[in-house]
C-alpha cells in the first residue's frame, strides 16, 4: 500500500465516495506535489480538496435510510427512557473538529460510522457547563441537571450542506511567538470546512423530567447566543430551535405508536375479527354497514365458522348496531327487518 502522492492521478482518480464523505475526507487527499523540494501543497490545493468534498456532498439512499433509521432507533431509545428530544437549526456556518489533524491543516468531526457531519454530546455537555462563566449566570440548577442527564450525539437531518471558508491571519510570524506584529507580514489564507446555515440537527436526552427541562431551557440560550463548535467569536455556531420541526417528527412518532398498538391488537383478534376491524367495524359505520349487507349476514351461515364463532359473529354485529344504528335494532322497519332477524336467529342458537 502506499500513499496517494505516490500513486498515478488516473489511479487516484477512479476512487468514489460510497455513503461515507468522512471517510473520503480523512482518507483521500491527493493534491500533494512532488518537485526537487520534496512532497509539498500549497493553499490552492486546500482549496481545491475542500470545493471537491463540497462538491461530493453523499445524498445517496443509502445514506438518507442510515441516517433515518440512526434518528428513529434514537428516539425509540429515549421515549422508552422517558427522555426527549430536539430540533435545532444553524443559523450561520457551523465548525466541528477543526483542530484535528488533517493534510490541509484543519479537520473535520465526522461521525465514524456514517461519515457526516455530527456534534459530539461530550461537546454539548461541554458547550452547557460553560454557559454560566460566559453569560455571567449562577446556573446552579443547571449544574445540578447537567449531573443527571445523559445527551446523545447530534446528527444532522438530511440533506445536509457543507461549504468551504477562509481564515487569514495577518500575523502568523508573531502568532507563532519569533516576531513581533505587523502590517508588512505576509497574511496566508488557510481554508477550512463547514457546515452551512440552514441544517437540522437532533440533539436527544434522557434524565429526570425536571432535568431535562432545565436543560432544554439552557440548550436554547447557549446555542442561539454563545454557539458551539470553533469560531463562535466570529459568529460561527449559532443554532435557533425548529419546534415545527419537532411537532411533526412527534406526531409521526405517535401515529407510528398507535400504528403498533393496532398491529398488536389485530394480531391477538380471530380472523374473522380482523376482517371485521378492516371492514371498517370501529372506524366507518357507512362503509360497515354495506358490508354486512354484503358479507356478515352470509357469514353467520358459512360452515367454515364453528356455531360458537356464528354466535360472537352475531353478538359482534349486535353491539355495532346498538352503537351506531340503536334506532333500527330496536324498531325494525321494514328494509331492515329481515338483516335483523337473521342475526337475532343466530344470537338464540347460540345462547
Amino acid at each position: 500500500m502506499r500513499p496517494l502522492y505516490q500513486v498515478p492521478s488516473t489511479h487516484v482518480a477512479q476512487y468514489k465516495p460510497s455513503g461515507n464523505l468522512g471517510l473520503w475526507h480523512e482518507k483521500f487527499y491527493d493534491e500533494w506535489k512532488q518537485d526537487s523540494s520534496g512532497i509539498k501543497h500549497d493553499a490552492l490545493s486546500k482549496v481545491k480538496w475542500i470545493h471537491e468534498i463540497v462538491q461530493k456532498k453523499d445524498e445517496s439512499a443509502n445514506t438518507r435510510q442510515l441516517a433515518k433509521e440512526w434518528h428513529e432507533r434514537l428516539i425509540s431509545l429515549v421515549n422508552s427512557a422517558q427522555g426527549t428530544f430536539w430540533i435545532f437549526e444553524s443559523t450561520a456556518p457551523f465548525v466541528t473538529g477543526l483542530g484535528q489533524g488533517h493534510p490541509i491543516e484543519n479537520g473535520f468531526a465526522w461521525h465514524p460510522l456514517l461519515g457526516m457531519p455530527y456534534i459530539p454530546g461530550s461537546s454539548l455537555k461541554g458547550m452547557l457547563k460553560a454557559w454560566p462563566t460566559w453569560s455571567g449566570d449562577a446556573a446552579e440548577e443547571l449544574e445540578q441537571a447537567l449531573q443527571h442527564v445523559i445527551i446523545f450525539d447530534a446528527l444532522p437531518i438530511l440533506p445536509v450542506r457543507l461549504q468551504g471558508e477562509v481564515m487569514t491571519p495577518h500575523y502568523g510570524p508573531y502568532y507563532q511567538g519569533n516576531k513581533v506584529p505587523g502590517d508588512y507580514h505576509n497574511p496566508i489564507p488557510i481554508p477550512f470546512l463547514a457546515v452551512a446555515p440552514g441544517q437540522k440537527f437532533v440533539i436527544a436526552a434522557i434524565g429526570g423530567a425536571e432535568q431535562l427541562k432545565v436543560i432544554e431551557g439552557y440548550l436554547e440560550q447557549s446555542l442561539e447566543i454563545m454557539g458551539i463548535g470553533a469560531k463562535t467569536s466570529n459568529g460561527f455556531g449559532r443554532f435557533k430551535r425548529h419546534k415545527a420541526l419537532e411537532t411533526d417528527w412527534r406526531q409521526a412518532q405517535e401515529l407510528k405508536r398507535m400504528e403498533a398498538q393496532k398491529a398488536q391488537r389485530l394480531a391477538a383478534l380471530a380472523p374473522w375479527e380482523r376482517e371485521m376491524v378492516e371492514d371498517g367495524y370501529d372506524t366507518d359505520p357507512e362503509i360497515f354497514m354495506n358490508a354486512i349487507t354484503t358479507k356478515w349476514l352470509d357469514r353467520l351461515d358459512e360452515p367454515t365458522l364453528s356455531a360458537e364463532e356464528r354466535s360472537q359473529v352475531a353478538e359482534r354485529l349486535e353491539r355495532w348496531y346498538l352503537a351506531y344504528r340503536a334506532d333500527q335494532w330496536k324498531k325494525p322497519n321494514k328494509k331492515n327487518a329481515a338483516k335483523i332477524a337473521r342475526i337475532k336467529q343466530h344470537l338464540t342458537k347460540g345462547s
